[in-house]
């Protein structure tokens, strides 16, 4: 695990602080582990929320695990030692956004936040997934029973920086950064509530359709994910909001649909990467070497192709594999 510090006591020191007999052994490294539990905000739009059915009765989900020949169950059964609380809604379909009614963990008061086990229907509805059940899975293994991992979820549906009508993500009051910031407060002490220590090991986004001809993103990143550093370092490592690491992923550039300057946005995103060590992205091209061919329907199939609804949303199993590779970088990184 991260950040452990180990201390090698030798027996001669062991007897000259603890007055024990000579021939007393060390058994070994005494090991002192911080007592902090991991925590991942996931943000963004759509995909992030989770626009993707995980049935819609064609079993989507589970085609799609069984052939990576990964077991389905805990998925729906919810994985509990990798704790999610979501918030989201689509904010620009009423005249009042504050009075729109978000899908969340917390039926009753929803922006307090509540943690559950990490399952089906934690996307957009109840019968959608977004990133966090691939995230979760993937993680499950390295968390433990008294030692969990959370997830904080806080994504609106069709967002964006440069949206012509608030709210947007621009950093500004009343405004959707404003309702991040509120959300994950609310659950970090949810957590400390538990008897737990959050740290936030990262920041993961998933956001760009709706600014893909942007020529400011880098900039907008740059507030973005610095006020989020800055806002939260109470609650990073060594109180350092820059070891917040921030995982970004590319939009969607393959051939079911072309969004308007694509390839510029997500040589955007490449670039802020590039700006700090703790600056990540998932490659999801389709024109990379590497890239992971991410894939959407391509049309208003309603669900029925892949399990991915409307023109813009991942497939189940890309939906999926999405939350995979974030958890990779954070398996990489030791950002756990």
């Amino acid at each position: 695990m991260k950040h452990r510090e180990y201390f090698l006591l030798m027996s001669l020191l062991l007897v000259a602080v603890t007055g024990c007999q000579q021939n007393n052994k060390s058994s070994g490294p005494i090991i002192v582990e911080d007592d902090y539990v991991p925590v991942y905000v996931l943000a963004g739009q759509s995909n992030m929320e989770g626009s993707t059915y995980f049935d819609n009765g064609q079993d989507w989900l589970r085609k799609a695990m069984n052939a990576m020949d990964l077991d389905p169950e805990p998925c729906f059964d919810g994985i509990p030692n990798v704790m999610t609380s979501h918030y989201g809604f689509y904010p620009y379909d009423v005249s009042n956004w504050e009075t729109k009614t978000p899908y969340a963990s917390n039926k009753t008061d929803p922006m307090a936040g509540e943690f559950l086990p990490t399952k089906v229907g934690m996307g957009a509805d109840n019968k959608s997934m977004g990133p966090e059940l691939g995230l979760a899975y993937t993680l499950q293994e390295y968390a433990e029973e008294d030692r969990p991992f959370f997830i904080i979820k806080c994504a609106f549906s069709g967002s964006g920086f440069n949206i012509p009508n608030p709210p947007s993500w621009r950093t500004a009051s009343n405004q959707l950064y404003a309702r991040l910031v509120q959300f994950t407060t609310n659950n970090l002490h949810l957590i400390e509530d538990m008897g737990y220590e959050p740290r936030i090991e990262a920041f993961v986004w998933h956001q760009g359709e709706s600014d893909s001809n942007s020529s400011t993103y880098v900039a907008d990143l740059e507030d973005l994910v610095g006020s989020f550093r800055e806002d939260f370092q109470d609650y990073a490592e060594d109180g350092d909001g820059n070891e917040i690491a921030f995982i970004d992923a590319l939009i969607y550039d393959g051939p079911n649909f072309s969004y308007g300057g694509v390839d510029n946005l997500n040589a955007q995103k490449i670039q802020f990467s590039e700006q700090s060590p703790n600056n990540f992205y998932v490659d999801s091209s389709f024109k990379t070497p590497n890239g992971l061919k991410l894939d959407i329907p391509g049309n208003r199939s309603g669900g029925n192709m892949d399990g991915g609804y409307g023109i813009y949303h991942y497939t189940t199993k890309d939906c999926y594999r999405l939350g995979q590779a974030y958890a990779n970088i954070i398996i990489d990184n030791d950002l756990i």
